[in-house]
């Protein structure tokens, strides 16, 4: 369910009788979801379908428990590594949020043909006001409110408003270090994934711990190509190098215009490691530098 600001805030779209649809590309491999972690997402349209009050939190954990059995361990890790693959593709196909911008490494506008937003030497976003507004509409007033601010919907910020690479963002970044940051963090996200996975070796059968294991690999280099590919035709587009916009993303940088990012501080993000020291030293920095 969603909030639809229909009749203000609280207006969910839920309804006794309704229609929910699932896309679904089959793989020839032995898993035919290629990775069986995949398979979740078979498991949770339909888990969905009987009952749509379900949380993903516990969709998960059925699933998982059910797949890999229901050793504590197991669960909190096949977890966390689900998780992070959500934001692996968030970053590096989806810039800002699956309602943004969606980017096509093999198309020569560099976003989606069925798409109406452009990467350019400007900006990016919508390709004309006309198309902006045309987007804005279809939602109910509050949300179009939302999504048309550039502050309140930065999560979608490039959907719906066309913005400079020099914008900055509310974190601290501006557009252009947001998009080849998020390249460079969706890699090691995905680095991340097969290190987690390591550890349940011996808590899952052979078999499919070393398959999973082996298209976790095969993923990491996947984005890793990915990123590399996108980056380069941003920069033609652009005209925005990424070995500039990265390197005004390092701890002292970043803290030149009061930002502090946790993991320059130690902080693993892996759903395991105790982050607040790592937290804590963040907010020191950030007292001390007058934040």
């Amino acid at each position: 369910q969603q909030d639809n600001y229909r009749k203000g805030p609280g207006s969910l779209n839920k309804f006794d009788v309704d229609c929910i649809m699932g896309v679904s590309m089959i793989s020839p491999s032995p898993a035919w979801t290629k990775c069986p972690l995949n398979m979740v997402n078979y498991y949770g349209l339909g888990r969905l379908s009987w009952n749509p009050d379900r949380s993903v939190d516990e969709i998960y954990t059925e699933w998982i428990k059910q797949t890999f059995g229901d050793d504590q361990e197991v669960v909190d890790t096949v977890k966390t590594i689900l998780l992070i693959s959500d934001d692996v593709t968030r970053k590096l196909y989806f810039y800002r949020g699956y309602r943004g911008v969606w980017i096509d490494k093999g198309d020569d506008g560099m976003v989606e043909n069925k798409t109406p937003h452009v990467v350019n030497r400007k900006g990016i976003g919508p390709a004309t006001p006309k198309l902006r507004m045309r987007m804005l509409t279809q939602y109910a007033p509050g949300l179009r409110e939302v999504y048309g601010d550039p502050l309140r919907g930065e999560e979608h910020l490039s959907s719906f408003n066309f913005v400079g690479h020099d914008y900055r963002l509310s974190i601290g970044r501006t557009l252009i270090e947001d998009v080849y940051g998020n390249m460079d963090e969706a890699v090691a996200l995905s680095e991340q994934m097969v290190e987690l996975w390591k550890r349940l070796e011996g808590k899952i059968d052979g078999h499919r711990f070393q398959f999973t294991l082996a298209v976790l690999a095969d993923y990491v280099d996947d984005a890793r190509g990915d990123r590399d590919k996108m980056a380069a035709s941003f920069e033609v587009h652009t005209g925005r190098k990424r070995e500039d916009a990265v390197s005004r993303l390092t701890a002292s940088k970043l803290a030149s215009v009061h930002v502090y990012n946790v993991r320059h501080y130690g902080a693993k993000a892996d759903g395991i490691t105790n982050d607040a020291p790592a937290i804590n030293k963040a907010i020191d920095a950030c007292n001390a530098g007058g934040g």
